[in-house]
């Protein structure tokens, strides 16, 4: 079925179920068929469920770093809790050293999800008040239709950023830029903590 199509229909089942106010059981390999159509979500692998919650809970909370991985989380950054200060931690993760919400104990490994289109770009100078930066260089720019896929080389790690085809800062392989998301869009699981 070609996309426009298979758009339309899907918005008819979404409305005919509603009206019909029957709970419905819709199983997909498609993430935004999901995103789009759900109240709630199971996420299954290998015949076990992995989490099952609320729609917004499992995409933008993911128990682990196999359902962020189904649910399109390209950024799981592995780092280690340094601070923490009751409402937030300051988390290393390779190099960098950004604030996170949540209250960790010190020393302990973090697991740090960040969806690629949360991740904002700005020049490498840039200050952004109340954002954690990280800096990067470009080593992959991909065109989709409506934004550019940024990949960028932090040291450590990569980032993926989804941004916009507006956006006028240009990405030129190699060129730095500094990777700017808010803590609100972060959300980190906890790992052992170190001995």
């Amino acid at each position: 079925m070609d996309p426009s199509s298979r758009e339309h229909l899907l918005r008819d089942f979404q409305c005919i179920v509603k009206e019909a106010g029957v709970t419905t059981v819709f199983v997909t390999h498609h993430r935004a068929e999901a995103f789009a159509l759900a109240d709630r979500v199971g996420i299954m692998a290998d015949g076990r469920m992995l989490q099952l919650g609320a729609r917004d809970d499992v995409f933008l909370r993911p128990a682990s770093q196999t359902v962020a991985q189904i649910v399109g989380v390209e950024n799981c950054l592995p780092g280690r809790v340094e601070a923490s200060d009751g409402a937030s931690s300051v988390v290393t993760i390779g190099t960098a050293t950004i604030r996170v919400p949540g209250q960790f104990s010190c020393g302990t490994k973090v697991t740090v999800f960040v969806r690629a289109e949360e991740v904002r770009l700005v020049s490498a100078g840039c200050r952004v008040p109340d954002n954690s930066l990280i800096l990067g260089k470009v080593i992959n720019v991909s065109l989709e239709v409506s934004c550019r896929r940024v990949t960028l080389d932090c040291g450590d790690f990569s980032l993926v950023a989804e941004v916009k085809r507006r956006c006028d800062l240009t990405f030129a392989l190699g060129s730095e830029v500094a990777a700017s998301f808010h803590r609100g869009a972060v959300h980190v699981i906890p790992g052992e903590k170190d001995s």
